[in-house]
């Protein structure tokens, strides 16, 4: 099969790989339909994530089941499936309690020691039934909701997560830090939750301006703009980046008595602004999003109609042409891509 591999940083290659094949009785193999380059990918690309020389990456993607392990009860070969970043049991309790992402038996594709990459023509999923949700057929018969149902297995189940943490409801006003599809994703969220007024926070322009759910979006290249921010007091903060000086600005910034919600994955932060957390009463939360836990709500509302973020994709790509769609994404010409193993 072909498959997106990670040679060294900056060096993505689409190379010839041994179908997975199932290893195990729980085990499904999906053939995929479509694959995402996520924003976190683009840490292991640019050198600042390790990962083993020649491993294959990716982890979002939607196809259809071609085999199936003898203990899988609830998938069929031919289903359409979703799925999440992760692959989780359903069984111990972190999933009992919704904590898929903390499965005790889970892994996360392209990224855990011997999974396979989700930017491939194929991918073992261990612990099918826990982690892959059927479609209705001829769901990714359509391009359109093919990439929404991408998305909801990671960009917007990790902006539903934000909103979650961060205590997004009825009535509040809110920032989101980060004009990536995942902030983006997180304004959409933000909205849906029923956020009165959101302010997006970003220095790329052609991202902002797909920003169009926001009732307001600063650059932070610009002047005057954190005192502003400051004085308007927002009741929630969405940190979409996860630097140190993203997480400190959305302290900074939050209102007395706010919520911080940080879903970027951290990247230099050693401690959190305590001091100023204590002074004004600031709560913080940071968390991976447990995607397979938001799964059926995002679902139900893309097949319901109600739900549309394929604005946030803006360059499809041959599987084969992946080394692309990395280097316009790190050159950030490009906000999201979606590969296409069948062209």
């Amino acid at each position: 099969m072909r498959s997106t591999v990670l040679a060294a940083p900056g060096d993505i290659r689409s190379v010839e790989l041994d179908d997975p094949g199932l290893q195990a009785p729980t085990d499904a193999l999906v053939r995929v339909r479509a694959a995402g380059i996520c924003g976190s990918d683009l840490w292991a690309f640019t050198g600042v994530a390790q990962r083993a020389a020649m491993q294959a990456i990716g982890h979002e993607f939607v196809g259809e089941v071609t085999a199936v392990g003898a203990e899988v009860r609830g998938l069929r070969v031919g289903d359409e499936v979703a799925a999440p970043f992760s692959w989780s049991c359903a069984e111990c309790p972190p999933c009992r309690e919704g904590w898929t992402s903390s499965c005790s038996d889970g892994g996360f594709f392209g990224r855990t020691s011997g999974a396979g990459g989700a930017q491939s023509e194929f991918v073992r999923v261990p612990h099918a039934d826990g982690t892959l949700l059927p479609l209705p057929p001829g769901t990714l018969s359509d391009e359109r909701r093919t990439v929404n149902v991408l998305l909801a297995g990671d960009v917007l189940a990790t902006g539903r997560h934000a909103v979650e943490i961060a205590g997004v409801g009825a009535g509040t006003r809110c920032v989101v830090v980060g004009d990536g599809s995942v902030g983006l994703a997180a304004v959409t969220m933000a909205r849906r939750a029923g956020a009165t007024h959101i302010t997006v926070l970003g220095h790329h322009r052609a991202r902002m301006a797909r920003a169009g759910e926001a009732d307001r979006v600063v650059d932070s290249r610009s002047t005057g703009w954190f005192d502003d921010l400051v004085r308007s007091r927002p009741d929630a903060v969405l940190d979409c980046v996860g630097t140190a000086d993203t997480t400190d600005l959305a302290v900074s910034v939050v209102g007395d008595g706010g919520t911080v919600g940080v879903v970027g994955v951290p990247h230099g932060v050693r401690t959190a602004p305590v001091a100023a957390m204590f002074r004004h009463n600031i709560g913080i939360r940071y968390g991976i999003a447990p995607a397979r836990r938001y799964l059926p709500e995002l679902l139900d509302s893309i097949t319901g109609g109600s739900l549309d973020a394929s604005f946030l994709v803006d360059r499809h790509l041959e599987l084969r042409d992946a080394a692309k769609g990395y280097a316009e994404m790190a050159e950030r010409t490009t906000l999201k891509a979606v590969l296409w193993p069948q062209g």
